[in-house]
């Protein structure tokens, strides 16, 4: 129930603020019919009413980290000369165990993601063309977040992606992603069967009759990266057939009790969670708890 009511509370924090951008919008003669029309709002209005959501949220957070420094250097003047030296060493200490974890943490980074050893998952762009423009912009979106992903867990899983065309606006700015600024995956023009020719390759779909049981070294691991709302569906069985591809499906119904037809085929970025989770944990069952509430609502079989 408490969680029920924050959620209420916070949609209507977010109807005030968005009457209140359509207000102001209102006052300067620009058309702007408000919140239950947001569909029909220009690219500029959009982009007006959340421009003016994160000058709000900057301005709490100054003021609040303003308050919060103003507090601090008052305690600090009340400490003796001891206790200041106290402090300073104790803050030194903390700085110099965050900065060997995070060089450690770098480390690993690189040593998975240079071992051979380290399996493959592949983000193959092959489908593009197919999708609607909001299509593609999911996809990259879900990449990303893949991407953060296996960055959080060390790139268990070594991160690469295929039939990337540069000339593609939004594929440019995949590659041009400030996340990858210390670690990028590797991005190459060609087919995923054309860079990988002396690696095993399983391509990823819900609808093989197939069921992948474990993650091998040396195995390269394909997710088709696109975004059709089950509108294509088989498409990524009858391509990876025809490339004469093994196929694959996560063990869903092998692991998840009474699930549903709607719940077999996975975003990008939640197929990616449950692959690195396994890879952490040698567990399906674990793996899928990354998924949605609705997707593992059931209890797993014993």
């Amino acid at each position: 129930v408490s969680v029920l009511y924050c959620k209420l509370i916070v949609v209507k924090n977010m109807s005030q603020e968005m009457d209140s951008v359509c207000s102001e919008h209102s006052a300067s003669g620009e058309q702007f019919e408000g919140r239950n029309n947001r569909k029909d709002w220009t690219e500029n209005q959009k982009k007006d009413f959340w421009k003016q959501k994160r000058k709000e949220k900057k301005a709490r957070r100054q003021e609040r980290n303003s308050t919060k420094k103003e507090v601090q250097q008052e305690k600090w003047q009340t400490l003796s000369e001891e206790e200041q030296n106290a402090l300073k060493a104790q803050a030194l200490q903390v700085h110099e165990k965050r900065r060997a974890e995070r060089e450690a943490t770098e480390a690993l980074c690189r040593h998975n993601l240079n071992s051979k050893e380290t399996p493959i998952v592949i983000y193959d762009l092959s489908f593009w063309d197919t999708m609607s423009d909001a299509g593609k912009r999911s996809t990259i979106a879900q990449i990303k977040f893949s991407f953060s992903a296996l960055k959080k867990a060390c790139f268990n899983l070594r991160p690469v992606i295929t039939s990337y065309n540069e000339a593609d606006v939004l594929q440019k700015a995949l590659r041009d992603y400030e996340g990858f600024t210390n670690f990028s995956p590797d991005f190459h023009r060609e087919q995923f069967n054309q860079v990988f020719t002396e690696m095993p390759c399983t391509y990823l779909s819900a609808d093989s009759a197939n069921v992948l049981s474990a993650l091998e070294s040396q195995n390269c691991y394909v997710i088709g990266a696109f975004v059709d709302h089950n509108s294509q569906k088989g498409a990524t069985e009858q391509f990876a057939t025809s490339l004469k591809v093994t196929t694959a499906r996560l063990p869903l119904s092998e692991t998840i009790k009474d699930l549903g037809n709607l719940c077999k085929v996975l975003t990008i970025n939640h197929v990616t969670d449950c692959l690195s989770e396994f890879k952490t944990s040698g567990s399906w069952e674990k793996a899928f708890e990354a998924l949605p509430t609705r997707r593992k609502d059931v209890a797993a079989k014993v």
